[in-house]
Formats: structure tokens, C-alpha cells, sequence
């Protein structure tokens, strides 16, 4: 039988090697990009050399290439009014397009621990030997967890990890918790994260943003069972630079876990116009950071939004001189709310 559908074999190697030369560069963007930092970075974290992937930035060349931007740009960067429209008074999830867990998806659409634990205790009952408690609740984080990595995916790269912070122990690539029994993390009160931002401490219960030079992630340090205790890292490996399809915010034992995003305009201006679509379960006071590009733990300008339960468009302006630069727009919404980002652009003023 003639096998018609195979790629000539003089033809494969040309095409393979056109194919790989793509690279990062195959990603299309409105306008051309270039990363702001390098693959991959070492710094000195107590005793030991550290080496961690930086979270990247698809920064706009008109950008980079005009120090002025990137320098004066930035110290004149200011915002204007938030603007709140809301769409609807209700929320549900069910319409509200999330994605489910790849790994769990018999749980359908969940955006905090809490609505799904239940579940999974009643479908996966503790036995005392093989299943026990703390199994499920690192179940419920990973089912939250892995939806908004998925989510966060479609546009860039987002990692994360959750399990015992004793034995095995919770890492991801660039940052991990240093590993203790669940007896001395009730102890002390606080567990520690070895990040490329130093030696973090993360109070028992607490969820921490993780904010390096040119690094971003989170840490939450959970409940105690015994030796054992539930800790979970997520960390930005790649910024994204727009947001398209929604993306929850990670609720884990109530505690919500801040949204990082690169707001920049897709081409050179003096003035621009953010926008935003949110869903919210109910009212509450976002809080709206702008980091430096050039160090993430500066910041440049802040500011709270009053976003109403159900759906809403929020809009505002941004402007500088020589031009609009990019800046790590850094978004914290409430302790016990279940907020979704719909949309996220950013467009000349």
C-alpha cells in the first residue's frame, strides 16, 4: 500500500530544521518582542548559590530599544480614575467561562478549596491507612491550582505545586519550602520559602506574594496534620501581556492569591486606556499595583478599585513622557472572593 501521507524523506530534514528555528518567536504578537531578562539567573540564598529562571517579560521592542522609555518613561508614569461599569448584578459560575481542573475534571468548574473538599471526601473516603485527611485538602488546593495554570497557559506560563511541605517536600523550579515537620511548622507559626527573593517566612494560614528583582511567584502556608502540613507555590515563569479568555484568581482556605500581568500598549504613546472585565461573587476593594520592569520590587504608582458584585468593566487611563512604558501591573483582590479576570487590554488613549 503506497503511504502517500508521509512527508518525503529528502524533504523532512529541511523542514524539521526550519521548524526548530522558529523558537520563542513563532509567539505572535501584535507588535514585535523581546524578553527584558535572562533564561536563567543565580543569586546567594543564605549558605548556599541559588539558581533560578527569572519570570520573563514579552516586552515590546519599540520599548526596549528607547532607553528613555524604559527609564524616564517610567518616573513619569501616572494613572487616572478607575472607572466601574457593571454589567450584571449576578454571578455564576456556570456561565462564567473557567476552565476545570486537567487533572480533575469530574469536579467541573471551581475557583475556591472550599466548594470542592466536600466532594472529594464523600467520593474518596478516608480510610485511616492509605487515604487520610490531609490528602483531600491537598487534593482541593490541586484542583484550584491546576484550573488557573491551565487558564493563565492559553496566554503565557504559569507553574505551580502543592503537597506536604515535610516529606516529599513542595517545590516548583526557582523556588521551594524548606522542608520541616508538621510539629515545628505549629510550633514556630510560620514556614519558609527559599526564592530567588531571599529567605521568605510565610505565617501558618497566610498567603504571601514572592517579589524579586526579576521575579514573581506566591507562597501559602496551610493547614497542620500531624508530622505532615499543606504547602502550595505558584510561580510566573512568563508574563502574560494580555488576557483574552478568563482566569481565576486561585482561592485556597480562602486565601486568594495575587494576579500578575505586563500592561504595556501595543504601540508607542503618550496616553492609554486599560480595560478590564472582572466577575466578582461579591463586593470588594481590589488592590492595583505598578511595578518597574527593571525591578519588580519597585513601585511606581497604586491605587484600590471598588469592584461590585456580578460583572463589571473597569477603565483607566495611563500616560508619560517621552511615552507609555510597560509596567507589572499587579492585582490583589479580597481574602474570601471568588474573582475572575475576563479580559485584560491595553489600548492607545
Amino acid at each position: 500500500m503506497e503511504e502517500y501521507y508521509r512527508v518525503p524523506p529528502n524533504k523532512l530534514g529541511p523542514l524539521m530544521a526550519r521548524f526548530f528555528a522558529r523558537g520563542p518567536g513563532a509567539m505572535v504578537r501584535a507588535a514585535p518582542v523581546q524578553d527584558l531578562v535572562a533564561p536563567t539567573r543565580q543569586v546567594p540564598v543564605g549558605e548556599t548559590l541559588l539558581r533560578y529562571h527569572p519570570t520573563q517579560l514579552p516586552l515590546a521592542r519599540w520599548a526596549t530599544e528607547n532607553p528613555r522609555i524604559m527609564e524616564q518613561g517610567i518616573e513619569n508614569f501616572g494613572i487616572g480614575e478607575f472607572v466601574v461599569r457593571r454589567i450584571t448584578e449576578t454571578f455564576d459560575i456556570n456561565r462564567i467561562p473557567i476552565k476545570p481542573s486537567p487533572l480533575f475534571p469530574q469536579f467541573g468548574k471551581v475557583l475556591a478549596t472550599e466548594d470542592v473538599l466536600p466532594r472529594i471526601q464523600q467520593e474518596i473516603p478516608p480510610d485511616g491507612t492509605e487515604i487520610v485527611e490531609w490528602m483531600h485538602d491537598v487534593t482541593a488546593t490541586n484542583v484550584v491550582m491546576t484550573a488557573r495554570e491551565a487558564e493563565y497557559n492559553v496566554h503565557s506560563q504559569f507553574v505551580t505545586s502543592t503537597g506536604d511541605g515535610f516529606i516529599p517536600g513542595v517545590r516548583v523550579s526557582s523556588m521551594a519550602f524548606r522542608s520541616i515537620s508538621g510539629y515545628s511548622y505549629a510550633s514556630r507559626g510560620y514556614a519558609t520559602v527559599i526564592s530567588p527573593a531571599g529567605e521568605i517566612n510565610v505565617p501558618r494560614g497566610a498567603m504571601r506574594a514572592i517579589i524579586g528583582k526579576d521575579f514573581l511567584g506566591w507562597a501559602y502556608a496551610g493547614r497542620q496534620y500531624g508530622i505532615q502540613w499543606k504547602g502550595a507555590l505558584g510561580q510566573l515563569v512568563r508574563l502574560a501581556d494580555r488576557i483574552t479568555q478568563a482566569v481565576g484568581f486561585p482561592n485556597i482556605d480562602g486565601k486568594v492569591a495575587p494576579f500578575f500581568i505586563l500592561q504595556q500598549p501595543s504601540r508607542e504613546t503618550q496616553r492609554a486606556i486599560v480595560r478590564m472585565v472582572i466577575d466578582s461573587d461579591r463586593d470588594q476593594t481590589m488592590k492595583i499595583t505598578f511595578r518597574d520592569p527593571n525591578d519588580y520590587r519597585r513601585v511606581i504608582d497604586e491605587g484600590e478599585i471598588e469592584v461590585p458584585r456580578g460583572r463589571s468593566t473597569i477603565e483607566f487611563v495611563v500616560a508619560s513622557y517621552p511615552a507609555v512604558p510597560p509596567v507589572v501591573n499587579h492585582m490583589q483582590p479580597e481574602d474570601y472572593t471568588r474573582t475572575v479576570l475576563n479580559s485584560f487590554e491595553v489600548r492607545r488613549g
